[in-house]
């Protein structure tokens, strides 16, 4: 029995020796805004994710993130999906991920720079590129409620009125919902003109 103890454990060796050096993690970290131009007011997903095809991821990093106060952090979700995949000799694959899915709210025009998200995979760093949001003022939001003008009031068909409605010239009400399009929990402006 020893023989064919000794044989196997030979027979083990010799494959071991024959494999290739381990190969060095697959990683990707990247970092996303949907959409990336927005008006203030509006909301945006900000997204930084790494994936790692045979390491272990150990951190993630979004320093800038606490650097813009006038992006309003309206949720954060932390994404941890774990995938298995087999194939023939290479034996099996581990592609793990870990996310940060944040929406944001753009209270003040301006551009916000994003430099790279950071993350460490078995003791290494890897950076994504780094991301840049532009956050536009409102139309009409320079203290002329409702984008009214002086002079005569615009009239239906009037490409710069107010969807084609009729004012009067003395008085008019008018009711602004803002965004036209929300997501479940999202906040929703509505202002009245007088």
């Amino acid at each position: 029995m020893s023989r064919f103890f000794t044989k196997c454990l030979l027979a083990s060796l010799v494959w071991v020796g024959a494999l290739p050096a381990l190969a060095q993690p697959e990683v990707t970290v990247t970092l996303s805004a949907t959409p990336r131009q927005v008006q203030v007011g509006d909301a945006l997903r900000l997204e930084v994710r790494v994936r790692a095809r045979g390491g272990s991821i150990e951190n993630l990093e979004l320093e800038d993130l606490q650097k813009y106060p006038e992006l309003e952090i309206l949720s954060h979700q932390t994404v941890r999906p774990v995938q298995f995949s087999f194939g023939f000799g290479s034996g099996v694959q581990v592609e793990s991920s870990l996310g940060h899915v944040y929406m944001l709210r753009a209270n003040a025009p301006g551009e916000y720079d994003f430099s790279p998200a950071v993350a460490k995979v078995d003791g290494e760093t890897h950076e994504s590129p780094p991301l840049r949001i532009v956050v536009r003022p409102r139309p009409g939001s320079t203290g002329d409620p409702g984008g009214t003008r002086s002079g005569p009031s615009p009239t239906v068909g009037d490409p710069d009125g107010l969807s084609g409605a009729r004012l009067d010239p003395r008085a008019f009400l008018r009711t602004v919902v803002e965004p036209e399009e929300v997501y479940l929990g999202q906040q929703v402006d509505v202002t009245v003109y007088l």
